[in-house]
């Protein structure tokens, strides 16, 4: 009677745990139908109530598929059909995008199916019905398919995302081993467990959903350390130019202050003036009236862009380069779209001139004049920056793009991948051009529609 009862618990036990782990497989579609989505649709503006309902249901109706539909193909065309749907309500983008976006997702996970039974059947050796049929091999099978689609939707997403392409691809390689390497340690489980060799399908069975979540702990923890280096940038700027603009009105409330005075004073000015005059002291006159002059000739400002934040930033950039010798000049017409976040201006600016003002400093030969030109022009539904620059001829090509020095590869690096990445946000272009001893930047910004542009209401 005891060993019958003991039986029949542990049959239970392992019956719930059997069920548990199924569970966490049709967790981990769920996860990667949505990392898919999110790399590849924008989420639309809604409160995250929604999500979590939407993405709830998806998982709901993704168990009980799981349970109740035993044809492969029908159970992909019903989850492809519950994707399609939450990418009409949760995300943004045109019909056809998200149909293509739906099929494409739906070639991954057959892509990963037919690698699986490759490694297992074609590299393993083992029977493909030994894998179909229902226990230990068929779970491991499909951990081993996911991880294999989990590897396909971050390719995928490494091409289609701006996230990704802010790390240097040597590095995202070595991150990507850690799918590679797990695939490899899963193939290794499954053929153990066909052959018999692998004790305790419970114990295997966890260990093989434990790897799976493993990996995607991984990658969420790395995507969140990225997106917080990205606000720790923008906040850095942030502050930056809060600083600039704070100096900015200082330093305008000081210059009134001293035309205040000098009106103020104007009466004894003259009277002084009137003095020397009258005495002949041409030279002190002179040396007076110059120092007048230069009170009240001085400019408020520098630039004026129509942006407080980018005059404060280009004021600075301009005294910086005239106390090292270089002339630059911002063009006088040049006004920035209102509708182009400062910030993003700032960092795609504030970089290149960086860039310009240190490629002057380099030059010894004093033949070529050191002058940086900044330009802002408009085609069609593109804000165009020009920066142009001297250089001491010494330049090479890093990447398809980036020109830097030799002496400075890293650091120019990061600063033109800071430029890139933000021009990327804006579906624009980077170029950089070098001719005989000059450098063109020639960053394209297109302009987000719908929003107010300063051409608009200038």
């Amino acid at each position: 009677m005891h060993i019958s009862v003991f039986l029949e618990g542990s049959i239970l036990f392992e019956s719930t745990l059997w069920q548990f782990i199924e569970w966490m497989t049709s967790l981990v579609e769920v996860i990667l139908m949505v990392v898919y989505l999110d790399g590849f649709l924008g989420r639309k503006a809604l409160d995250r109530k929604w999500y979590r309902l939407s993405f709830g249901g998806l998982l709901a109706m993704v168990m009980v598929l799981d349970h109740l539909v035993a044809e492969p193909l029908l159970l992909l065309s019903l989850n492809l059909a519950g994707i399609f749907l939450i990418s009409l309500f949760l995300y943004q983008g045109s019909i056809p995008v998200r149909i293509f976006t739906v099929i494409l997702f739906g070639a991954g996970v057959v892509a990963s199916e037919i690698i699986t039974m490759i490694l297992v059947t074609g590299l393993g050796g083992v029977e493909s019905q030994a894998v179909l049929s229902q226990g230990l091999p068929r779970l491991q099978g499909m951990i081993l398919s996911k991880l294999i689609q989990f590897f396909l939707v971050k390719l995928a997403c490494r091409f289609k995302t701006r996230e990704y392409g802010r790390i240097p691809l040597k590095y995202w390689l070595v991150l990507l081993m850690i799918p590679v390497f797990t695939i490899l340690v899963m193939h290794g489980m499954l053929l153990f467990t066909v052959s018999g060799r692998y004790p305790g399908e419970i114990f295997a069975g966890l260990s093989s959903i434990g790897i799976l979540y493993i990996n995607i702990i991984i990658f969420a923890i790395f995507e969140r350390l990225l997106k917080h280096s990205e606000e720790e940038l923008r906040y850095t700027t942030m502050k930056s130019q809060l600083d600039l603009q704070i100096q900015h009105y200082k330093n305008v409330v000081q210059h009134q202050k001293e035309i205040r005075s000098l009106w103020h004073d104007l009466n004894n000015h003259l009277a002084v003036i009137s003095a020397m005059a009258a005495v002949n002291k041409t030279r002190e006159l002179i040396e007076y009236v110059s120092k007048i002059s230069r009170i009240s000739s001085r400019p408020l400002k520098s630039a004026d862009t129509g942006s407080p934040v980018m005059d404060s930033l280009l004021d600075e950039k301009i005294q910086m380069a005239k106390e090292k010798g270089i002339d630059l000049q911002v063009e006088p017409a040049g006004k920035f779209d209102r509708s182009v976040d400062p910030v993003d201006l700032c960092i795609i600016l504030g970089n290149a001139l960086d860039n310009a003002i240190e490629a002057c400093m380099r030059i010894q030969d004093p033949a070529p004049e050191k002058r940086i030109s900044l330009a802002i022009r408009y085609s069609e539904e593109y804000m165009i920056l020009y920066v142009t620059n001297p250089t001491d001829g010494k330049v090479v090509r890093a990447g398809n793009s980036f020109i830097t020095t030799k002496e400075d590869t890293l650091h120019h690096g990061f600063g033109l991948d800071n430029i890139e990445n933000t021009v990327k946000k804006y579906n624009g272009n980077l170029e950089i051009g070098h001719k005989g001893n000059t450098i063109t930047l020639v960053a394209a910004l297109k302009i987000p529609a719908g929003k107010q542009s300063f051409l608009q209401d200038a």
